[in-house]
């Protein structure tokens, strides 16, 4: 069986807010650092249940 790198998908916008696509990033550093800034954020972001657009 394969052994799985971690990865993460990056979400890029244009200056109006669109989706302008993804990108799966498979670099273990910059990995690690999102896995770090979402740790992060989670301790302040409005549940998903509790959000009104």
């Amino acid at each position: 069986m394969a052994v799985r790198r971690p990865d993460t998908s990056v979400g890029h916008f244009g200056p109006e807010g669109r989706v302008l696509g993804s990108e799966l990033i498979e670099d273990p550093a910059t990995v690690a650092e999102c896995v770090r800034l979402r740790g992060l954020l989670s301790t302040v972001a409005i549940p998903h249940a509790e959000y009104k657009p």
